[in-house]
């Protein structure tokens, strides 16, 4: 991997950075950043199939605001088995956090803007590489395009001024932390949900709307039993449940398992969508387990009411990715 060998390739800030003991790949230790391995296989991919400076900015953006204490990171190409050792990231788990479009490129450099002030009233300046990471950018005449509509249109930043790869004192206003505040509370980690379910051949149609569902509602879908692995299963589980934005778990067939797995989701503090067949329960003459008999829960009569009942609960829960403001949907009758 190119890079100096005397400063961070994420912040800029000086650091340590030497051949990995373990891996093939260089070890950074940063003040800033912590500590992380990143494969050459893995750095390898990223300049075959993405882009180098995007893939900093993500990294950037994930350590800032997804660290996980007591692990040294390991950027791998992909997770291939479980090491108790490291806190694992596959490139694919990172760059899918590069953000779709202006509007949100500007939440997060917001975001990343408030990780390095902490508080109201303090300015920072930056360096040329933090400059590109911090504002997912290419080259300096982006960044200062971004920072520049931040500051005049948006009102969210205040610039004492500027000098050659870096910015001079920059901060952000009242707006731009109520801004933050907001986002804080509906940021979104890896753009993924996870599907607990009895796996059984009858279940296929409810499998497949399910994926249809995160499909349009702009998650990439985790289901363990089509997921390529060498792991334990139970740990693999634990690590895309931990990697999710959310679960749906179908309770139908009274699974162990699922309801395992969204009990971890919940003491994880991800949402969880618990849904079932209302078909399967009345000619079961059975219910869910009573400790989710609290728990809203979407009792599907078809696949249709499923469908629709399951966007809504998304859109409404964690958020429409394509299309923040769509509306919610309604079942269509025999006359429409």
């Amino acid at each position: 991997m190119e890079t100096d060998k005397n400063k961070c390739p994420l912040c800029g800030e000086n650091a340590l950075i030497t051949n990995s003991q373990d891996y093939f790949g260089d070890f950074i230790s940063c003040n800033n950043c912590g500590k992380i391995i990143i494969t050459d296989d893995a750095f390898n991919l990223v300049k075959k199939k993405f882009n180098e400076n995007k893939f900093y900015a993500c990294l950037y953006y994930y350590i800032q605001h997804f660290r996980k204490n007591g692990k040294v990171y390991l950027i791998v190409e992909k997770i291939e088995e479980t090491n108790d050792k490291y806190f694992q990231l596959s490139i694919d788990e990172i760059m899918n956090l590069y953000p779709n479009s202006i509007s949100e490129k500007i939440d997060m450099i917001l975001l990343n803007i408030s990780s390095l002030l902490k508080n109201p009233g303090f300015c920072c300046t930056l360096n040329e590489i933090n400059t590109n990471n911090l504002f997912f950018t290419q080259n300096e005449r982006e960044a200062y395009f971004l920072a520049e509509t931040m500051e005049k249109e948006s009102k969210f930043i205040k610039l004492e001024g500027t000098v050659s790869n870096h910015f001079n004192n920059i901060e952000l206003t009242y707006k731009g932390w109520t801004r933050v505040d907001e986002l804080k509370k509906d940021i979104k980690k890896y753009k993924k949900g996870f599907i607990a379910m009895w796996f059984n051949e009858n279940m296929e149609p409810i499998r497949n709307a399910i994926k249809d569902v995160f499909v349009e509602t702009g998650y990439q879908i985790s289901i363990i039993d089509e997921k390529e692995h060498n792991n334990q299963i139970v740990q693999e589980i634990l690590h895309e449940i931990e990697t999710s934005d959310f679960i749906v778990a179908d309770l139908t067939g009274n699974r162990g398992g699922v309801y395992y797995e969204a009990g971890y989701a919940l003491g994880l503090g991800k949402e969880v969508i618990l849904i079932v067949d209302n078909n399967w329960l009345e000619k079961n003459k059975e219910n869910p387990h009573f400790d989710v008999a609290q728990k809203n829960q979407i009792r599907y009569i078809s696949i249709d009411d499923l469908s629709v009942r399951l966007f809504n609960r998304i859109t409404s829960t964690v958020g429409n990715l394509i299309n923040p403001n769509s509306p919610l949907k309604s079942l269509k009758t025999n006359d429409e």
